[in-house]
């Protein structure tokens, strides 16, 4: 099944108004696909290697609230000692990234007490 899907992708999306490119994993962390992304990464390891915007997959992960794939990536061993401590461009790290709520807030709960719990197991994460 995750063949057929990987199949019909396009291994890097372009964005000409803004010239960047980001490749099928980073896509798939960022919507937090988890099964494409375990399956990109036993196929084609280097991939792990991929940014997009000066951004790697743990910081693309943590920036959009992907919980299930930053868990998948941290039993990596080579994300536990390098890529959790890299930086984007912006010398921001992944707790940067995890603690910004941008334009799109990925949990659109009513009331300040919910909102606060599950920024508490975000925090946990």
């Amino acid at each position: 099944m995750v063949e057929q899907i990987l199949q019909k992708l396009p291994m890097a999306i372009n964005d000409k108004s803004k010239e960047k490119a980001e490749t099928t994993i980073l896509l798939a962390a960022r919507n937090g696909i988890t099964e494409i992304v375990e399956y990109i990464l036993n196929k084609f390891p280097l991939a792990i290697d991929d940014k997009s915007e000066g951004q790697n997959i743990v910081l693309l992960a943590a920036k959009n609230r992907q919980t299930h794939v930053l868990q998948l990536l941290l039993e990596q061993e080579f994300v536990k000692r390098k890529l959790i401590h890299e930086v984007d461009s912006d010398e921001n790290n992944a707790l940067h990234l995890a603690a910004q709520i941008g334009k799109q807030r990925p949990w659109l709960i009513p009331g300040a007490a919910l909102q606060m719990q599950w920024e508490i197991k975000w925090y946990e994460v």
